[in-house]
């Protein structure tokens, strides 16, 4: 759905289609009872829980390799070859699972931890409160250092500079003016507007929010996120490729040693083995752990 040009409308109709005041803002009441319609909060992924993350551990090639090796044992009675295959398979996907669940915490603990407040013109006074309590129509008041809480409209401008790489990917900071844009200005070239997460670097000036929550610019981001599929890190897909290069590999010299056996006559059951011996012993299953340390080392020696 196309957003209203906020940006190419005048100031004055834009407090009128909000129904606020420049001076006053909005009252408590007023504010309560939008409040109470939905609070200025951007939508946060599911975390996935424990069965994602061990089905995606053993969709891995190495996991693939144990996994059939495993079942091999069992179906040629070699019950103790398949309890330790089984062994270092349940090691990787403990590993990994580890991994990825701590990452997600700790996104989770910094998001948490993030307490963001704003000044705001409530009843004809400035008061501070929570930018979860933003509502439309708030007028909002920007100082250098403030984060803007919510999509808002530019009213007063006295030198306001606002920082937006987090958002269109300009590091140089973006002068705004309450004067009105051409409605099809891109985002980037808007200086009648302010948007969520962005930082104010210097001057200071008046808004009045148009959009909160879910229908602000990085609120449509998360939405596209939150719905999107899992993707896997630049090391993860290295570890995938490496995995399946090796998976390549290994199962060229399987067919060559099994083929050679067979040649020199030996039963079927001992050249299952060989390959089962082959496939364990090419298998890197200490890897995971293996990176766990180099990475912890790594950062501990940059710090």
């Amino acid at each position: 759905m196309e957003k209203y040009p906020w940006h190419h409308t005048v100031p004055e109709e834009v407090l009128r289609i909000l129904a606020t005041n420049s001076e006053h803002g909005i009252t408590e009441e007023e504010a309560s009872r939008r409040l109470a319609q939905g609070t200025n909060a951007v939508p946060r992924p599911k975390p996935p829980g424990v069965l994602v993350l061990v089905t995606r551990q053993l969709r891995s090639p190495i996991a693939f390799v144990l996994l059939i090796a495993a079942m091999i044992t069992v179906l040629i009675s070699h019950f103790t070859d398949s309890l330790v295959i089984a062994g270092a398979l349940l090691v990787n996907v403990i590993i990994g699972v580890f991994q990825e669940g701590r990452a997600s915490n700790a996104f989770n603990v910094l998001a948490k931890g993030e307490t963001v407040y704003a000044v705001v013109v409530r009843d004809g006074k400035r008061k501070e409160v929570l930018a979860d309590c933003i509502v439309v129509g708030d007028i909002i008041l920007l100082a250098p250092g403030a984060k803007v809480p919510a999509d808002a409209r530019v009213l007063e401008s006295h030198g306001l500079e606002l920082q937006e790489s987090a958002l269109t990917g300009e590091w140089v900071s973006t002068e705004k003016a309450s004067a009105v844009v051409s409605a099809t200005a891109p985002l980037a070239e808007r200086a009648s507007m302010l948007y969520a997460g962005t930082l104010v670097t210097s001057g200071s000036g008046r808004a009045v929010v148009v959009a909160i929550g879910s229908e602000t610019e990085f609120g449509s981001i998360a939405k596209e996120l939150a719905n999107s599929k899992h993707t896997e890190t630049p090391l993860q897909g290295d570890m995938r490729r490496v995995s399946q290069i090796l998976l390549v590999v290994v199962a060229l010299i399987i067919v060559v040693v099994d083929a050679l056996a067979l040649v020199r006559g030996l039963p079927l059951s001992d050249v299952l083995l060989i390959s089962i011996a082959l496939a364990v012993a090419s298998i890197p299953e200490g890897l995971p752990a293996a990176i766990t340390v180099v990475l912890r080392a790594s950062s501990t020696y940059s710090t």
